[in-house]
């Protein structure tokens, strides 16, 4: 009977063990500093209008060498939509219906002024895909 209760000793310890390190490692997922693009470099720097065609002529080849990589683009603003803390910009693709769809990140304590529509600007972000716009993440102006 002695030898049965080492061995769940045994097993109730790499359990508390596994349980710990699944915390602490949640832990550290959940504290992780925003991985911005300020210092990233981009995988294209193009026109937001090169862009939109090269994404939306074939959607799937788009998603594998785009999605998720960080992006540089020049454009017009042709939208900018804003909210209490944030603001994303809609840049012109040469399609009336759709663009690229930029929200910015604002790091903390930063004001960030929108831009004025009608503006060329160079934005560089994550994107995130298609859905009838090209959308990008954590934005930033270059200039």
């Amino acid at each position: 009977m002695r030898i049965s209760i080492n061995k769940h000793k045994h097993v109730y310890i790499l359990i508390i063990v596994i349980i710990l390190c699944s915390l602490i490692y949640a832990w550290y997922l959940y504290n992780k500093p925003h991985q911005g693009v300020e210092k990233s470099k981009p995988v294209i720097t193009t026109s937001a209008v090169n862009f939109y065609h090269l994404y939306s002529e074939n959607e799937g080849e788009g998603d594998k060498k785009f999605s998720g990589k960080v992006i540089e683009l020049s454009g017009i603003v042709d939208d900018v939509e804003l909210s209490d803390s944030s603001f994303s910009v809609h840049l012109a693709a040469g399609n009336t219906l759709s663009g690229i769809n930029c929200s910015m990140y604002f790091p903390k304590k930063k004001q960030i002024e929108p831009p004025k529509i009608g503006s060329v600007i160079l934005i560089k972000g994550r994107c995130a895909g298609y859905l009838m716009d090209v959308n990008l993440v954590d934005c930033i102006i270059e200039k």
